[in-house]
């Protein structure tokens, strides 16, 4: 009997770790012209020439990291917010590969967006370990992105100094909701205002922002025992009828007055266990409603919006499109 029920638990932790386990192929990095002329400095995390990714996404930093900095003044800042179960780096790398790392590796390559400066905020949303029982919320991630903003340094002591150019924002599911509440709380705060006023741009990627079906399943499987996991309070937040997201949604509606907004939904289903897949995240519930709201699909699901093998995939060419529409956009106004 105790045996049995060992095998069925290993059973149980392996359908498990499927559930947000993909393909491990790995795709080398094709050479790359670069097109900007000055130099620049790669300034965070550097690649590795290891075939092996890392996989350890605690391992990655929290709070603000500057990836990329042109040695010239930099025209605008675009900050990378991941999602549930994401991390500052591991989200935008294929397969925890550090050469896959599009926002450092490809984007500063990019035509406009080489002279731009890029940076990764990183929060723990790591649902997967073990008794941590983590209280935290969308509003204290929100709260600790508005702080980073503001006081954050890079590696070398020196403020960031966030607010002085246009501020554009690439977030990845959750990390939408959190960019949302940062906004709402940023702009009616003395402290925050003058910052969060210079964001003029965020690209939502598959973005809940009426909720998914899954926070409630995925919930009930971390409070399993026989794996001590908890349940987390920001998982609950994502559920379809939660009053958080629709309070964040409703307050972040009435200040978006100048604010330049793209939603991608995913067209492709993302393997939950061997037999089962699903859309993660709706169409419906991946657009805000709002006024000059910009929506679009991605033949990508919940995991690959975000993990590109090449500069050729598709998904990759259209957000690098978008942004160097933005940032030359910038450069031309002058803003």
């Amino acid at each position: 009997m105790l045996r049995r029920f060992r095998d069925h638990s290993r059973d149980l932790k392996r359908t498990w770790k499927k559930r947000f386990i993909f393909s491990k192929e790995s795709v080398g990095l094709q050479d790359i012209p670069n097109p900007c002329e000055h130099d620049s400095t790669f300034i965070g995390p550097a690649p590795t020439l290891s075939t092996k990714p890392v996989k350890d996404r605690s391992a990655d930093p929290l709070g603000i990291t500057v990836l990329y900095e042109p040695q010239a003044q930099h025209t605008a800042d675009i900050i990378f917010v991941h999602g549930l179960g994401g991390s500052s780096l591991q989200t935008w790398s294929k397969d925890g590969d550090p050469n896959l790392r599009w926002p450092q590796q490809w984007l500063p390559l990019e035509p406009n967006i080489c002279e731009a400066r890029i940076l990764t905020f990183g929060y723990n949303a790591l649902f997967g370990r073990r008794r941590s029982g983590s209280v935290a919320d969308i509003l204290d991630f929100a709260r600790s992105l508005l702080f980073e903003m503001k006081y954050a340094m890079d590696n070398q002591s020196r403020s960031i100094a966030l607010g002085k150019k246009p501020l554009i924002f690439v977030t990845h599911s959750l990390g939408g909701l959190v960019f949302k509440q940062a906004y709402v709380q940023g702009i009616c705060s003395d402290k925050f205002s003058a910052i969060v006023k210079n964001i003029h741009a965020v690209i939502f990627l598959s973005t809940p922002h009426h909720g998914t079906k899954l926070a409630r399943s995925l919930n009930w499987i971390l409070s399993i025992s026989i794996f001590g996991h908890s349940s987390k309070r920001y998982i609950r937040e994502l559920d379809v009828n939660s009053r958080t997201i629709r309070e964040i949604t409703e307050s972040f509606r009435s200040f978006i007055h100048n604010l330049e907004i793209f939603s991608f939904y995913e067209l492709q289903p993302t393997p939950i266990t061997r037999f089962i897949s699903m859309k993660i995240v709706g169409k419906e519930s991946a657009k805000i409603g709002c006024p000059g709201e910009v929506r679009a699909p991605l033949d990508a699901n919940h995991h690959t919006v975000c993990k590109f093998s090449s500069p050729q995939e598709s998904t990759y060419k259209i957000l690098n499109a978008l942004l160097q529409h933005l940032v030359s956009s910038y450069q031309t106004a002058g803003r």
